[in-house]
């Protein structure tokens, strides 16, 4: 069972407090704050104090919701942290020659640093901890072709059959909510001809519902194509395809990409599809169960040429 140590839920709990306290603190007392907090500085005016209050208010809020589950809601620990590296960076900058007058202010971007090496640390738990073999871990050690034999598409043929029929390009996907994923979605839906007429079969793993994957399949008319929701990543470890480090996903900036591209409604809809936000995606061309061509993307951002891919003729 999948665990993050227990020190994370205690730390995001007790900064989600701290932080509803000291917004608390500056909404409604900006003046004796400012005395208070910030060594009266007075560049720092009573409205920028307000607001600050506000985001840490919201942040806050984030936290504790993060500390009762942290395996969701993984983006607050992410804006938490680009958070108050602005923070830290904007208050020295304003301060300007006189920030080393100023030892409150000294303190404060202190802390911010700190809270941000707090965050990555929790962020790089929680990845660890995704990572912890489930309770069908055993499934992952037996043979590729038993467990295309076990998992069925939404037509209920299995993985293997419809290996055994013709060359069939399985392609991962990462969450459906995602930016990169639906740019993966339109790329098959572009190519999708070419790749059938090579005598190529397409079929789609994720991590969704099948219910909720039929519905944006849909908006991409590859309703009809062959399916597969695996919720617990099952084939998605029997592929290789492990979650990403923290690390990759913050040096390429995906959490924050994926977040600008995404459009309010698809924000609205990406919160109700709880999926592994870490998963790496992939693409494999099997045939008769074995593997004949494989692409693992080494970051979220990376589009697989489909077309190349799925032609068996050209396999090394």
């Amino acid at each position: 069972m999948r665990k993050v140590p227990t020190w994370v839920r205690p730390l995001l709990l007790g900064g989600g407090v701290v932080n509803l306290l000291l917004a608390a603190t500056f909404m409604l007392m900006p003046d004796g704050s400012r005395v208070l907090f910030f060594g009266n500085a007075l560049f720092l005016s009573l409205q920028a104090i307000q607001m600050y209050g506000i985001l840490l208010a919201t942040l806050g809020i984030g936290y504790i919701a993060v500390s009762l589950n942290p395996f969701s809601n993984k983006a607050v620990l992410l804006m938490g942290l680009i958070a108050n590296l602005i923070f830290a960076v904007e208050l020295a900058v304003l301060a300007g020659s006189m920030f080393w007058q100023y030892i409150a202010l000294q303190l404060w971007v202190l802390i911010a640093l700190g809270w941000c090496g707090l965050m990555v640390a929790v962020l790089h738990q929680i990845a660890k901890a995704r990572q912890q073999p489930q309770s069908l871990a055993h499934a992952y050690q037996e043979p590729l072709s038993k467990t295309l034999s076990r998992f069925r598409t939404q037509r209920g043929k299995s993985v293997l059959q419809l290996s055994n029929e013709r060359p069939t390009m399985l392609v991962f996907l990462r969450r459906l909510g995602s930016s990169f994923c639906r740019e993966t979605l339109a790329d098959i839906n572009q190519q999708r001809k070419i790749i059938e007429r090579q005598g190529t079969q397409i079929v789609l793993i994720h991590l969704a519902e099948s219910g909720e994957a039929s519905e944006v399949l849909q908006k991409y008319e590859l309703g009809d194509l062959h399916h597969v929701s695996d919720p617990n990543g099952i084939m998605y470890n029997a592929f290789g395809l492990k979650q990403g480090s923290i690390t990759r996903l913050l040096s390429w900036s995906v959490g924050i990409i994926d977040l600008l591209k995404r459009t309010p409604r698809q924000k609205a809809a990406n919160n109700s599809v709880q999926e592994d936000y870490f998963r790496m995606p992939g693409v494999f061309l099997i045939s008769k169960g074995e593997v004949v061509r494989s692409f693992k993307q080494r970051n979220p951002s990376q589009r697989p040429n489909f077309r190349h891919l799925s032609s068996a003729d050209q396999a090394a």
